[in-house]
C-alpha cells in the first residue's frame, strides 16, 4: 500500500492522487476484484483506529461555541465524501465548509488551496490557519497574507522519546496512544503518571493477556494473583479480561516457608539463614525471634550456642544441625499455621482443581513452596505457575523445562539476553526498580495462624504506606490499559501482544539509573534483603540503596 501511494505520486500530479489512484496502482501487482471494497475497507479500518486530539477538538468546540466560522484546510489523498466520514467518526460536527487538496489538485505550501476559501467568504474578512506543518499551515498560509499558528503535533513532540527500533503495530498503536494521551496539550501530567502510562501499562496488559493464554493451556479452573505485587495486575485483568475466575491471594515468602517446613526443611535453613551467615552481622537470637523460632531459644544450649554470638559461615552448620534436631518441636510449634493456611485454601479453592498461580518474579519461591504444601494436603489439585520475569538459576529452569513454570517476558528459555542479571549487585537493584511499579498499599502477611475459635486468620505486618509517587505510577498504567482496550477489545483477532513487545518500552530506561533515580529517590525500601517475621527491618530510600552501588 506505502509503495503504491508513492509510484502513483510518480505518474500523477501530487495534488491530484487520491485513494483511488492508488489503488489503481496496487492492482497492477496484486488480485483486487474491487477498488471501491478496497477503499471501503481502508476507510472503515482509519475509522477504527483514528482517535481525535483532544486538545485540538476542545479548540475546535471552543471556536464554534464563540461564533466562529471554521473551514478545514487538508492535503489529503482521501476526497471530500471520504474525508467528512472520517472526520464525523471522530466527532468533528459543525464546521463550515471543508477543502481537500485532491478534489482540487492544489496544495496548502504554495497557498493556492488557501485561496480557494477567500474565494468563498472573501478577502475583507480575518483569517488564521492553524495546523502543524510547518511548511504547508504556517508558512503556505503566511504567503498568502493569513495569520498562522505552527502546532507542534504531539507525534512530533512524543516520537523524539520513543526508541523505534521495533516497527509492527503493537508498537505503532502505542506510540500512537501515548503521543496523543502525554503530548496534545491539553493536561500536564507527574513524572511519576508519566512512568506508569510509558512504561508499565503496556507490560501489565500484556501479561495479562498472556496470563489468560497460559490459564488455556492448562486448562486451569481458576487464577490466584498473589499479594502483593499482584494487586495492580489484578485489577487490570479484572476490569479489561476477566476470562477465568480468580482471586487475590494474601501470601507471603514468609509464610510459605513456615507451612512447607516439615516438607521442606532445607530450603527453609538456607532462606532464613545462609544470607544470614554470608552478611556475618545477624545475632542468633534476633534472628531466631525474626524467624518465628523463638521455641528454639530455650535449648540453645543444648547446641553450645548463645543468643548473643553472630551467625556466620563458621557456625552455620552447628545451627543447621540444631533445627534439624529440633525439627519435630518445630513442627508441632508450626501447626497451627499449617491448619490456618488449610483453611485458608480450602475457601479460596471452592470446586476448583486446577489452579494457576501469578506473580511478578523472579525465582518462583512461593510456588514451589505451595507445591509442596498442596502435594501434602491437597493431593487432588493441579498447580501451575506464571510469571511475569524468571531468573536464569538451575532450580527455575527445572520448574520451566517440567511445565509447570512459564514466564511472560524474560526467563533463560525465551528472550534470556533481557533477563535482569539477578546474582549481582546491578541485577538486584534491576529488579528493585522494577517492582517499585507494582508495589501495595496492604499489609504484608506474616503467617497464617489459627485457633480453637477461630479456623483461620491471618497474622499481618506493619502496613507499608506506599508513597504518592507509586499512586500516580498506577493510575498512569490504569489510564493507559483503559486506552489501549478500547483499541484491543475491536480487534482481538489480529492484535496480540508478545513478550517483546509488552517489556520494550521499559527495557530502553532499564538501566538509565539517573532517570530512574530522579524516579524513585525518595521511595522507601528496606535496608537489607533478610526475610524476617517480625517488623523489625531499617527503612532506607531507592536512592540511597543506588548511590551505595554505584550506580548513579
Amino acid at each position: 500500500r506505502i509503495k503504491a501511494e508513492a509510484e502513483a505520486r510518480m505518474h500523477i500530479e501530487n495534488a491530484r492522487v487520491t485513494i483511488y489512484d492508488i489503488y489503481k496502482m496496487m492492482k497492477n501487482y496484486l488480485s483486487i476484484d474491487s477498488i471501491e471494497k478496497m477503499v471501503r475497507l481502508e476507510l472503515d479500518t482509519e475509522k477504527e483506529f483514528c482517535t481525535a486530539n483532544p486538545y485540538m477538538q476542545y479548540v475546535f468546540n471552543e471556536l464554534l461555541a464563540r461564533g466562529k466560522k471554521i473551514v478545514i484546510v487538508s492535503d489529503m489523498y482521501l476526497p471530500n465524501s471520504l474525508m467528512m466520514e472520517l472526520l464525523e467518526s471522530c466527532q468533528y460536527h459543525g464546521y463550515d465548509m471543508l477543502l481537500v487538496s485532491c478534489d482540487y489538485g492544489m496544495e496548502k505550501a504554495s497557498g493556492e488551496l488557501q485561496t480557494e476559501v477567500i474565494k468563498k467568504y472573501g478577502s475583507n474578512k480575518k483569517y488564521i490557519h492553524i495546523g502543524d506543518n510547518k511548511n504547508s499551515d504556517f508558512w503556505g498560509s503566511k504567503s498568502i497574507g493569513w495569520d498562522a499558528y505552527h502546532y507542534i503535533s504531539c507525534s512530533e513532540l512524543g516520537n523524539i522519546f520513543r526508541n523505534t527500533k521495533l516497527d509492527n503495530i503493537v508498537q505503532s498503536i502505542y506510540s500512537g496512544i501515548v503521543n496523543n494521551h502525554l503530548y496534545n496539550g491539553i493536561a500536564s501530567y507527574s513524572k511519576e503518571y508519566e512512568h506508569g502510562f510509558l512504561y508499565g501499562g503496556l507490560l501489565v496488559y500484556g501479561f495479562c493477556e498472556y496470563i489468560n493464554i497460559i490459564a488455556m493451556q492448562h486448562s486451569v479452573d481458576k487464577i490466584w494473583f498473589l499479594a502483593r505485587d499482584m494487586d495492580i495486575v489484578y485489577k487490570i485483568y479484572n476490569t479489561y479480561f476477566n476470562t477465568f475466575d480468580n482471586e487475590y491471594i494474601v501470601a507471603s515468602r514468609s509464610s510459605a516457608y513456615e507451612i512447607s517446613f516439615e516438607e521442606n526443611t532445607e530450603e527453609y535453613i538456607e532462606f532464613y539463614f545462609k544470607s544470614r551467615a554470608n552478611a556475618g552481622t545477624s545475632k542468633l537470637g534476633d534472628a531466631l525471634k525474626e524467624t518465628d523460632l523463638n521455641v528454639l531459644l530455650k535449648c540453645l544450649k543444648d547446641y553450645h550456642l548463645d543468643s548473643d554470638i553472630i551467625i556466620s559461615n563458621n557456625n552455620y552448620e552447628q545451627i543447621r544441625k540444631m533445627i534439624y534436631s529440633e525439627k519435630e518441636r518445630i513442627i508441632r510449634y508450626f501447626k497451627n499455621s499449617v491448619d490456618g493456611a488449610k483453611q485458608y485454601f480450602k475457601e479460596r479453592l471452592g470446586n476448583a482443581s486446577s489452579v494457576l498461580l501469578v506473580d511478578v518474579g523472579w525465582g518462583a519461591t512461593i510456588f514451589n513452596q505451595l507445591r509442596y504444601f498442596f502435594k501434602r494436603h491437597f493431593k487432588d489439585i493441579k498447580l501451575s505457575g506464571a510469571l511475569l520475569g524468571a531468573n536464569s538459576s538451575a532450580y527455575v529452569n527445572d520448574l520451566i523445562t517440567s511445565g509447570f513454570l512459564s514466564a511472560g517476558i524474560f526467563s533463560s528459555t525465551l528472550n534470556p539476553e533481557k533477563c535482569f542479571k539477578f546474582e549481582t549487585l546491578e541485577g538486584n537493584a534491576q529488579t528493585m526498580l522494577f517492582e517499585a511499579m507494582f508495589s501495595s498499599n496492604e499489609a504484608t502477611l506474616l503467617k497464617y495462624d489459627s485457633s480453637d475459635t477461630d479456623p483461620y486468620c491471618l497474622v499481618m505486618g506493619h502496613k507499608t504506606e506506599i508513597s504518592q509517587q507509586i499512586f500516580d505510577i498506577q493510575k498512569g498504567i490504569t489510564d493507559f490499559c483503559e486506552l489501549f482496550s478500547k483499541i484491543a477489545n475491536r480487534n482481538k483477532d489480529i492484535l496480540h501482544i508478545s513478550s517483546v513487545d509488552s517489556f520494550y518500552p521499559y527495557e530502553t530506561i532499564a538501566k538509565d539509573y539517573d532517570y530512574l533515580y530522579l524516579m524513585f529517590s525518595n521511595v522507601k525500601e528496606y535496608e537489607d534483603g533478610f526475610p524476617r517475621m517480625i517488623d523489625n527491618r531499617k527503612l532506607t530510600t531507592i536512592g540511597e540503596i543506588l548511590i551505595k552501588r554505584g550506580l548513579v
